[in-house]
């Protein structure tokens, strides 16, 4: 169990953080929720290792757990082309940065939905139970934020 864990740990450690630090903009907050996401992953292992969507219970539980913390601490701005930020390699070209740039200026609860809706690929029934609101509030914040962030991409 440990070995198995272990490698699920070092293979999906870096896109939970990510995405838990993407939202909530607070690096010691997003490790610690991405640390005690897989904690909790291991006290419910007997029931999660059979999950067809473990890599989406450790993000979903990550996050929350990474947007309760952010409450309660002042928000940071993460750069965008840190390594904790990006994909492998820590790379962006000049557009996509210009647009994670522009993602991350979003307010909190636009970048919220967005990051949760398009970078962590979730429906807008689980954004809306992990940002604690109505569905046509989630689809308010993705409509707002394309708004905010559509000069970056009509001019890309």
């Amino acid at each position: 169990m440990e070995r198995q864990l272990e490698e699920i740990y070092e293979e999906l450690f870096p896109r939970v953080f990510r995405a838990a630090l993407l939202v909530c903009g607070d690096r010691q907050a997003a490790e610690d929720s991405a640390q005690e996401a897989f904690a909790r992953a291991l006290e419910r292992w007997d029931r999660l290792r059979f999950h067809d969507h473990l890599e989406g219970w450790l993000m979903t539980t990550a996050i929350r757990l990474a947007i309760r913390s952010s409450k309660s601490r002042q928000r940071t701005i993460v750069r965008p082309d840190s390594d904790h930020a990006t994909g492998e390699g820590g790379y962006l070209d000049e557009t996509a940065l210009d647009l994670w740039r522009g993602v991350l200026a979003l307010p909190p609860r636009q970048r919220e939905a967005v990051v949760l809706y398009y970078y962590c690929d979730l429906a807008i029934a689980p954004v809306n139970r992990l940002l604690g609101c109505k569905e046509g509030t989630v689809k308010a914040h993705l409509s707002k934020a394309r708004a905010n962030l559509r000069p970056l991409v009509s001019a890309i």
